[in-house]
């Protein structure tokens, strides 16, 4: 979609399913803009027609998840381009292999993700380790290399840490206990206030982290294996 305008108006079909939508628009860096409602266009930015707002750059892709009433993902499109102007503009670095495209599916038949804080939902970790968490915000993205940061109502963080598999290094990070059915290799390690499960599949080193001492193991190592099930197969 090229022309569109600084501020064009997304559209997409429902889907019979999904209690809500969740938009993302990616530029030539990563991560732009997003935006979740149930509603099925928006404009962007999530301003009225002749309001300011932030501004569509050339290089820019955009793509929406179906979500159901859990805030799980129903539904995914694919990534598509969107341009200010009548340019596309150049290809974005993310593109070569960071976000997999919608067509292709991990393993368990879940939906390819676009993002990196498409890996989990507040509404998944909530289930998983208890607490009120809110929409995550993401870091840098590009081919190998991500983090996302979940904060919950009082304060906690969780961190998925995502790059390439050749950093990986579970005895640098103090790793000591190993862990079945995440990845091709996991541990569980503690630091401080931290506990960390750590692992690696594919062509990706994994960290997910929560700056709380007393947090439920098993609901931990449950969000890190629907990670691990959400990454591009190897």
């Amino acid at each position: 979609m090229v022309g569109a305008g600084r501020a064009p108006t997304f559209e997409w079909s429902p889907v019979g399913t999904a209690d809500a939508y969740r938009l993302s628009v990616l530029g030539p860096d990563g991560p732009m803009w997003a935006w979740q409602g149930e509603t099925t266009s928006i404009r962007y930015g999530g301003v009225s027609d002749g309001t300011n707002g932030p501004s569509l750059v050339p290089g820019s892709w955009w793509s929406v998840a179906a979500l159901a009433a859990d805030g799980s993902v129903v539904a995914l499109s694919e990534l598509r381009s969107v341009s200010p102007t009548g340019e596309s503009g150049p290809a974005p670095a993310w593109a070569d292999g960071a976000v997999p495209p919608a067509s292709s599916s991990p393993p368990g038949g879940q939906a390819a993700v676009v993002g990196w804080c498409d890996m989990l939902t507040p509404a998944e970790i909530a289930d998983a380790i208890g607490g009120d968490w809110l929409e995550p915000t993401e870091g840098r993205l590009d081919a190998h290399n991500g983090w996302c940061d979940w904060t919950s109502a009082r304060g906690t963080l969780l961190t998925l840490t995502i790059s390439p598999a050749a950093h990986f290094d579970p005895a640098g990070w103090d790793a000591d206990e190993p862990i079945a059915g995440v990845g091709a290799e996991a541990y569980w390690a503690a630091v401080g206030w931290d506990r960390r499960v750590v692992f690696v599949q594919g062509e990706s080193s994994v960290m997910l982290a929560i700056d709380f001492s007393r947090v439920d193991q098993d609901g931990l190592v449950h969000l890190a294996a629907l990670v691990a099930g959400r990454l591009p197969a190897p």
